[in-house]
C-alpha cells in the first residue's frame, strides 16, 4: 500500500536512475523507506522514497528485508472532544 514505511533489517539492492543511467545502489541496514507506488503483491520492481530520493526496489526484497513501521499513538496526539448531553 501507497505510504507504508519500511526499516530494512538487512542491506538491500536498490536501483537509482542519474543522468539517464540506471545505478545500483545499497540500501543500509536500519534506513527507512516509503513506498511510493503500487502494492507489494508479486515479485516486481516498486518505487521507494529513501533519504529524498526515488530508488527503486523488489517488492520480495521489501517483504523479506524489511519490517513494517507503524506509527504508534502517544497521549500528545490525541485530543479529547466533550461529551455533549441533550435534555
Amino acid at each position: 500500500m501507497i505510504g507504508q514505511r519500511f526499516r530494512m533489517k538487512i542491506p538491500t539492492l536498490a536501483i537509482m536512475t542519474q543522468d539517464g543511467a540506471n545505478i545500483a545502489v545499497m540500501i543500509p541496514k536500519g534506513a527507512e523507506v516509503e513506498l511510493i507506488d503500487g502494492p507489494l503483491n508479486g515479485n516486481r520492481l516498486v518505487d521507494v522514497r529513501w533519504e529524498c530520493k526515488t530508488v527503486m526496489v523488489f517488492t520480495n526484497d521489501i517483504r523479506d528485508r524489511g519490517e513494517r513501521i507503524t506509527e504508534a499513538l502517544d497521549a500528545q496526539t490525541i485530543t479529547a472532544v466533550p461529551r455533549t448531553t441533550t435534555d
